[in-house]
């Protein structure tokens, strides 16, 4: 029996090992707290159950899971950013292969604006205009490189 199964049946008062009737009295703030948790675990369990629509270009190493149809947005578009995100968006913009927007944003699987707003928030630089001058300037130094 799955976790949200079980709390189901607490939640409506049912023993899952016998399925008889708790005899605890009810507590209305406990109520609130099993509700609470269990439409968490409902919707965890849809999400397994029912993964999104995939980013085809989304990059199992950062947490995205690589898909075969493509959606109008990047899979951790508007995903919230994890400390160890974070370090990982430091360490690959200021690594020795200079990424540009777009391919930073390709191996988060999220949008150019997204990393540009998040390098800002760090602290790397002072506004999003910077950040896209930069880019560009790398995307110019490949180019001559390949060239």
């Amino acid at each position: 029996m799955l976790e949200h199964e079980l709390m189901e049946q607490i939640y409506q008062g049912i023993d899952p090992r016998t399925g008889e009737l708790l005899s605890s009295p009810r507590d209305p703030m406990l109520d609130k707290r099993r509700a609470a948790y269990l439409q968490i675990l409902r919707r965890l369990a849809r999400s397994v159950k029912e993964p999104k629509l995939q980013k085809a270009y989304a990059n199992p190493l950062v947490g995205g899971v690589t898909g075969e149809v493509a959606t109008e947005k990047p899979i951790n578009q508007g995903a919230r950013w994890t400390e160890a995100d974070d370090q990982l968006l430091r360490d690959v913009w200021h690594g020795l292969e200079s990424p540009t927007l777009k391919q930073v944003a390709e191996k988060f699987a999220r949008n150019e604006g997204g990393i540009s707003a998040r390098l800002v928030k760090l602290g790397v630089y002072d506004d999003r205009e910077t950040v896209r001058q930069i880019s560009q300037q790398r995307a110019l130094n490949q180019q001559q490189l390949s060239g």
